[in-house]
C-alpha cells in the first residue's frame, strides 16, 4: 500500500511596501516582492537590517 501526502500552502499576495509577516515561508515570499520592487534594507544602529516600512515599528537604538 502506497500512501501519499499532499501539503497545501496558501500564501497571501504581498505588495511592495507591505509590513513583513511573521511566518518563515511567508517572509521569504514577502522579501522577494520587496526585492523585485527595489526596496532595500538598511542597517540600524543596533545591527539589525530593516526595510523602510519597518522603521516606524523599530525601537530607536
Amino acid at each position: 500500500m502506497m500512501s501519499e501526502l499532499i501539503c497545501l500552502l496558501i500564501m497571501p499576495d504581498f505588495k511592495p511596501g507591505d509590513k513583513p509577516p511573521t511566518g518563515y515561508l511567508q517572509w521569504h515570499e514577502w522579501a522577494e516582492v520587496q526585492r523585485k520592487a527595489g526596496i532595500k534594507q538598511s542597517m540600524c544602529k543596533c545591527g539589525k537590517f530593516i526595510t523602510p516600512q519597518e522603521k516606524d515599528d523599530h525601537v530607536d537604538c
